[in-house]
Parts: structure tokens; C-alpha cells; sequence
């Protein structure tokens, strides 16, 4: 009787160990929730790729979810920790979690998503951390700003800062075929056809210099004559740019464009004599 119980007390104990070694090892992780950088509610992600870690790029609403086998995926989710790690100097002032969604809407973004807290040394105050997720907004500033966050809470109010930009980040992405946030490319060239008019009508418009002058830094970038129908025509990149008589000549008017695409504009002016 002895026996009987004791083989039926170890086959118990048996049945439960399977039942547990069922239970846990399934997949070797358990549920991450995170918050939308869209301001959405806390949503379950089950996570991947090697070590349970997800990479999401966000630009302009649009989630991608990378993936894991891809070949610069290590190398990036190794940028993006580089830059937490020796991040040199950090937010002085509160930075509302809603504005890292912010900018991460409106210039697109990185989030790393960790199945596990991952523990980090910063440099900067050589404090370490613990977080389940990183953010990078990729802005064009000179700068990397990274926010993290714990477990299900929102985004830290005072992110680290790196003086190394992200342009590393940009590229790794690009050999993966994500574009984020390009700016018009300065290799496409438009037409911008000027006709000048004397509104005085007593200078010809023929052979008449225009110059034209780009926005950011007031450099003249084209310079040429009008033909003997006052038509002059110029090739350039998009940009803003203010077109007027080269200086040196009487006159009087000047007009502005944004060129991004093919245009056609007139140019009054008020052309005299030279004295």
C-alpha cells in the first residue's frame, strides 16, 4: 500500500512539472505593451527578431515593423544603442512625452521594443537605466535626442541628448529601402522663364542682365540677358529665390518665386536711361 501511494504521489508531481515546462516554454517570451508614437492606446506586441527585440520606424502615421533577418538590422538596433550609451548631455528642461510623439509624427522616427528591460551605462551622468523601449525622432538637427521608457509608461520627460547626428541612423535605413523625411531633391531642375516689361518704355528690354538671387544665403546663383523679346531662361534646383535687374542698372521692381516646378513669371520693372 506503501508503494502504490508513493509511485501515485511522484507521478502527481510529475504531471505538474509537465504541465509547467508546457506552460513556460512555449516561446521563450511573453507580451511587450507599448504606446503608438500615433497617441493611440497601449497596444500588445508580441515581440521578435534576436534577443525578442522589435525595431518600428514611424513617418508621417505610417508604422514599419523591420525585420529581424534582414542584415543591417543588428547594425542599426547597434547605432541606436551607441547613441543612449555615449550620449553626452541631456534635456534641462521638462519635455512632455507628447512632444517626442510629436516630432516622431512629423519628421518620422526609430523605436527599438525590448521583450525584457535591457540595462544601459550613460556616460554623460553614468547612471544607468533600465528601459523596455527607445525612441529616436529623426530630425534634421546636428543631434540625436533618445527617449526612453519603463515597462508600460509613457516616454521620459527628460530624453538624452548625443552631438552625433543621426545621419548613421538615415543610412542604415536607406540600405534597408526606408526614406525618411527627404527634403525635395536639389538634383531636380526646373525651367523658370522670366518676361521683363518696361513699364516706362524708354529702355529697350533687349539685353537687359537678371540676376537671380537664392533666399537662404543672398547669393547670386544664375545670371544672363533677356533676348530681344525680353524673354530670359533659367535652370535651377528647387528652392526660393527673388530675380531682379543686375545691380548697377536704374531701375526699379523685383519678383520671388518657390520653384518647384517648371514656371513662367513676369518681371515689371521701370528701366531708365543711365545718367
Amino acid at each position: 500500500m506503501k508503494k502504490i501511494f508513493s509511485f501515485t504521489i511522484m507521478g502527481g508531481i510529475l504531471i505538474m512539472l509537465l504541465a509547467i515546462l508546457v506552460l513556460t516554454g512555449q516561446d521563450g517570451c511573453e507580451n511587450v505593451l507599448i504606446r503608438s508614437p500615433q497617441g493611440n492606446e497601449p497596444r500588445t506586441r508580441m515581440p521578435n527578431g534576436a534577443g525578442g527585440v522589435q525595431i518600428i520606424v514611424y513617418q508621417k502615421g505610417k508604422e514599419t515593423k523591420l525585420d529581424p533577418k534582414n542584415p543591417h538590422f543588428l547594425e542599426l538596433q547597434t547605432i541606436i544603442e551607441e547613441r543612449l550609451i555615449s550620449a553626452n548631455n541631456e534635456y534641462q528642461r521638462l519635455d512632455s512625452p507628447q512632444s517626442a510623439l510629436q516630432l516622431t509624427n512629423k519628421n518620422g522616427g526609430v523605436e527599438v521594443v525590448y521583450s525584457e528591460p535591457k540595462e544601459f551605462s550613460i556616460a554623460y551622468n553614468q547612471q544607468i537605466i533600465k528601459p523596455n523601449r527607445l525612441l529616436i525622432p529623426l530630425t534634421e538637427d546636428n543631434t540625436t535626442i533618445i527617449y526612453y521608457a519603463y515597462s508600460n509608461q509613457d516616454y521620459s520627460s527628460g530624453p538624452y541628448i548625443n552631438t552625433k547626428d543621426v545621419n548613421e541612423i538615415r543610412t542604415i535605413l536607406q540600405s534597408m529601402g526606408i526614406e525618411i523625411g527627404q527634403e525635395p531633391s536639389q538634383s531636380d531642375n526646373y525651367t523658370l522663364t522670366l518676361h521683363v516689361t518696361n513699364l516706362t518704355g524708354t529702355v529697350s528690354i533687349s539685353s537687359v542682365p537678371i540676376e537671380v538671387i537664392r533666399r537662404d544665403d543672398h547669393k547670386i546663383v544664375a545670371k544672363s540677358e533677356t533676348d530681344k523679346n525680353g524673354i530670359v531662361i533659367f535652370n535651377l534646383s528647387a528652392g526660393f529665390y527673388y530675380c531682379q535687374v543686375a545691380e548697377g542698372i536704374n531701375y526699379h521692381g523685383k519678383v520671388s518665386v518657390n520653384l518647384e516646378r517648371d514656371t513662367e513669371l513676369e518681371l515689371k520693372t521701370f528701366l531708365s536711361p543711365p545718367h
